[in-house]
């Protein structure tokens, strides 16, 4: 409704009820007054807010009007009029009635952002104004706002009450049990704002919770309050969180009487933990000192000693800006220190020695360093002392005759390299010692929200960096194992892959046979019994239809409209999350596993039979409850309607629309299908969604046993599940795979493979595809030979100011639904060959939210490329795993890559063996950012790696509020002589970036 008929309504409305709207009082504005300033209410401008002003004047009476207007006309319209004229009621008649303070939390005035236009801003403070002055009933009302979403609404209702203060603390005391976290949290800040010791006492009450943010917005009020509050502090030292031990410690700064409680900090389990105390302990002056002197000599402590001596070493730091008092104190304590760090310079423990020379440094003796520089033959000792004289990289290595190296691991092969070897863990140890850590320092908890769509492997990988290569390496075997027996039994592999039981169905649920009347014709029929007996059998193994039933029968009309509502399109969609809770996700994978196996042995029976060789046309057809059923013989073939099951004797065949495409929800389409094409170069052409081998709604299974074949299609297919399971089984031929989006083993809400066993193949896709797994989906490429292509880009923009940056999510891709959903599993399996890899964003062994990716490529000499966020690239919670095996290989990208993670990421990258080339720069080769973790692992070959900054080649910090560390870690152990840049690592050296960051090369 435009302006001028909103104008037109208000002044017809009010020329009905405005006999009875206004007295007779001499006073009351006209009928024309009241609908000119009714119609301005719609004006943004000076005119709107001067109609405010005039209508508060005309009391309750205006209100009442304005309301049955504002009823009438567009949404965007009636907020803007019902906000002004709740307003000028409220202030005419002064009430503070609860159902008019309902009104005003409901007003556009809550929906303004902080800084509103000027135009609006006389609104919203008066909006504050009226509810600052309403009685107390106004404060459960605005404590209503605590657990929702909306922001804006909260802040400005905290605002509110922190100027009510304590008059609104029965209220929040009762907040303090909420069931959600967030309602808890906020009413702990209101507190923490209001201050005072009645405040302060209450957060008692939340000082346990079972929420890490409530406990430490308690814990930093307090410390903020100073005096006694802060003595309360002392109770968090043993919280389980260590970011909450982090925050107790440092609240003791400057502290002297609580030196003794953080000095037993510096034996914490946690790596932060002992930084934060030995930074704390630097705060509280001569009690400090002392219990950094003791540590440092405590060989029993190996950690906390690491931790003391560099912080040792800055106690004695000159300062010139300090107070004289601190000044003196330091020159007084300076020879003790001094004394004592020179002394550690020969002690046999190489971290020991190299902690020393750091604090020497730190304490601005480097100088007393050089004459250890020539004597020391361990790289690290020997890299701290070159750093302190800032001389790192520059002179010659340390002689390899004293650089322990690991022990020659036993000859492995193929898929026994995806496990840490001989002597590889003890290097990762040896790394992280050089950061004054241990290996628990790698399992700091990533899992701030947890849900029920997370697959077990991706919780494992999460709490565990150092178990993806056994992840790995247990999903390989799994689906190798099923390959071995069929290369059709993959599909049911998929759940295990991803460490999902399946569990086994009792025998009495088995379905009763659901093709009578097919089996009935098929016995009529002349076919030959080679082909007849393998069809009977296919058709009496029914137990998929009974699984597939269990699976989906919970789903309504409304649950597959709106699941068929995303055909051709990722389907990122919040509410598609409990309509999949309905959905039997074991029983739809025992579905898929039975019903690829049937259609794969039906095609390996046909395969190993005399059938005739002259049969043309169609030879036999059949109707059943999921379709049609048609068997062909030789000869170019051309399908386009739906089928339940085609069988293709041979012949280069045409497959129009939507070949093998499984979907239930259309009387259209079946809940079933399948394709079995024996020979010939075969086209398989789909201009619309779901074909070749996609099961959406449904199972599907397109089986091609050989020829050069070419397959085209847009969106879920070429081996596609969602909410469904489906199948592409390519097993011979040179072949080509093009499609837009999901596909190309891909799978969300089910699962999904293309498994392509030989020959020289081309895999073309624009995103979520080649091996991807989305939310509730495990989705997987399989190729097992040949020199293969896999190109992934080129469409979709990852942000639209940045052009040149493609969406890939693909080759091995993992993907959430943030923040709703953690995402699935993503593989790509290469089995052999010289492969090229191209994508752009998001590639090659990448995650993002709660999920798992994985590239594992067996042999061959590969080449690499990507932008970003890929090739072993954990973002956001996410899992990124890449390893291979054999080969001269080529890795180019630009950042976030060759095992780069951020944001509570995890990471592992193993190059097995051969002569290798990186290309990166930004977070790579083992670099961590925003508390992930990153291993990069290069075993063996002459290698050369080209960076082009800093923060790469073993490289991490303590980041962000919460002081979590991220750690990065760049492990070369071939031995060979290997290319590094120019200050940057080197062969047979040993050094750190950043205070979390380390690199080895042996």
């Amino acid at each position: 409704m435009n302006r001028s008929h909103s104008m037109a309504l208000t002044s017809i409305l009010l020329a009905v009820m405005a006999p009875c709207l206004f007295s007779a009082d001499e006073h009351a504005p006209g009928e024309a007054d009241v609908a000119a300033w009714v119609a301005d209410l719609t004006d943004q401008g000076e005119k709107g807010l001067l109609a405010v002003q005039r209508l508060k004047a005309a009391g309750a009476e205006a209100h009442a009007f304005l309301e049955k207007a504002a009823g009438e006309l567009e949404p965007d319209l009636a907020r803007k009029l019902r906000s002004r004229s709740v307003l000028a009621y409220r202030k005419a008649i002064g009430s503070s009635a609860e159902k008019e303070l309902h009104s005003l939390l409901t007003t556009a005035a809550w929906e303004l952002p902080k800084e509103p236009p000027a135009f609006l801003a006389n609104e919203r403070d008066e909006a504050m104004r009226l509810l600052e002055a309403a009685g107390s009933d106004a404060i459960p009302v605005l404590l209503s706002t605590y657990p929702e979403d909306d922001y804006a609404r909260y802040a400005l209702a905290r605002d509110i009450l922190v100027k009510r203060g304590k008059e609104a603390f029965t209220a929040v005391t009762a907040l303090l049990g909420h069931p959600a976290f967030i309602a808890r949290l906020r009413a702990v800040h209101l507190l923490a704002l209001i201050k005072g010791d009645e405040a302060l006492e209450l957060l008692s009450k939340a000082s346990s919770d079972s929420n890490v943010e409530v406990r430490r917005r308690v814990l930093k009020a307090w410390a903020e309050a100073g005096g006694q509050w802060a003595l309360r502090t002392a109770e968090y030292l043993a919280d389980k969180d260590p970011s909450i031990r982090v925050t107790a410690v440092r609240a003791i700064t400057g502290r002297p009487e609580g030196a003794e409680a953080v000095a037993a900090r510096l034996a914490d389990e946690s790596f932060m933990v002992r930084k934060a105390a030995a930074e704390t302990l630097l705060s509280v002056g001569e009690p400090g000192f002392e219990a950094l002197r003791r540590a440092s000599s405590d060989a029993g402590a190996a950690l906390a000693r690491l931790e003391a001596l560099r912080a040792l070493g800055l106690s004695v730091r000159p300062d010139p800006q300090a107070p004289d008092e601190a000044r003196q104190l330091r020159a007084r304590l300076a020879p003790v220190a001094a004394d004592m760090l020179r002394k550690l310079l020969n002690d046999p423990d190489w971290a020991v020695r190299a902690a020393a020379a750091e604090g020497l440094g730190l304490a601005g003796m480097a100088e007393e360093l050089r004459p250890f520089l020539s004597g020391e033959a361990h790289p690290f000792p020997r890299f701290r002392i070159e750093e302190a004289l800032g001389e790192a990289g520059r002179g010659a290595p340390p002689n390899p005759a004293r650089f322990e190296v690991p022990a020659p691991h036993p000859a492995a092969s193929g898929i026994g390299m995806l496990a840490w070897l001989s002597g590889e863990l003890e290097t990762i140890d040896e790394a992280l010692l050089a950061l004054k850590m241990a290996r628990k320092d790698l399992l700091f908890d990533r899992n701030f929200t947890r849900d029920e769509f997370r697959f077990p492997a991706v919780q494992k990988g999460l709490d565990d960096p150092l178990s993806l290569p056994g992840i790995a390496r247990e999903a390989i075997e799994r689906l190798r194992d099923a390959r071995s027996s069929s290369p059709f039994a993959i599909l049911g592999a998929l759940p295990f892959a991803a460490q999902m039981s399946l569990n086994r169905r009792p025998d009495e649920l088995r379905a009763p046979l659901v093709f009578q009347d097919a089996v009935s014709s098929l016995g009529r029929s002349s076919l030959p019994p080679a082909l007849a007996k393998p069809l009977l059998e296919f058709l009496s193994g029914a137990d998929w239809h009974a699984e597939l039933g269990a699976a989906l029968g919970n789903l309504d009309a409304a649950d597959r409209k709106r699941i068929l509502s995303h055909v051709g399109e990722l389907g990122w969609d919040p509410q598609l999350l409990p309509i999949w809770k309905k959905v039997d996700a074991r029983a739809l994978g025992r579905a898929a596993d039975i019903f690829a196996r049937s259609v794969g042995n039906l095609a390996s029976a046909l395969a190993g039979s005399e059938l005739p060789r002259d049969s043309k046309g169609v030879l036999w057809e059949a109707e059943t409850p999921c379709g049609r059923i048609v068997v062909s013989g030789h000869g170019p073939d051309r399908y386009e309607a739906p089928y339940f099951l085609i069988v293709d004797l041979g012949g280069d065949d045409l497959y129009l629309g939507e070949s093998a495409a499984g979907t239930r929800g259309t009387e259209a389409l079946n809940a079933a299908s399948a394709v079995v094409d024996l020979n010939g170069d075969d086209r398989y052409e789909a201009k619309g969604h779901v074909a070749q081998g996609a099961g959406f709604l449904g199972l599907a299974a397109l089986v091609d046993l050989e020829g050069n074949d070419t397959y085209r299609a847009t969106a879920h297919a070429q081996g596609c599940g969602w909410f469904g399971a489906g199948l592409l089984a390519d097993l011979a031929g040179d072949d080509r795979y093009d499609a837009d989006q999901v596909a190309q083993g891909a799978a969300g809400f089910g699962f999904a493979a293309l498994a392509d066993m030989s020959g020289d193949d081309i895999y073309y896709a624009r995103a979520y595809a080649q091996g991807f797994g989305f939310t509730g989906g495990v989705g997987l490429l399989a190729d097992s030979r040949g020199n293969d292509l896999y190109y992934i880009d080129g469409k979709y923009l990852q942000y639209e100011n940045m052009p040149h940056r493609k969406l890939s999510m693909g080759q091995g891709m993992g993907y959430g639904m943030r923040p709703h959903a953690s995402g699935g599993v993503g593989l790509l399996w290469e089995g052999g060959g010289d492969d090229v890899y191209r994508g752009n964003a998001f590639a090659q062994g990448s995650s993002y939210w709660f999920a798992m990716g994985m590239l594992v490529d067996e042999e061959g000499f590969d080449n690499y490329s990507a932008a970003i966020y890929s090739q072993a690239s954990g973002i956001h919670m996410g899992v990124g795993f890449l390893a291979d095996l054999d080969g001269d290989d080529n890795y180019t990208s630009w950042g976030l890559s060759q095992s780069g993670s951020h944001d509570l990421g995890v990471s592992v990258m193993i190059e097995a063996s051969g002569n290798d080339i990186y290309t990166c720069q930004d977070a790579s080769l083992g670099g961590a950012i925003n508390h992930a973790v990153a291993i990069f692992l290069d075993r063996s070959g002459r290698d050369a790696f080209f960076v082009k900054n800093r923060m790469a080649a073993g490289s991490g910090d303590l980041q962000g509020q919460k002081d979590w560390q991220s750690i990065g870690i760049f492990l070369d152990l071939g031995g060979g002589e290997d290319t590094y840049p120019v200050q940057k690592g080197g062969n047979g050296r040993f050094w750190t970036e950043g205070n979390c960051g380390a690199g080895i090369d042996k």
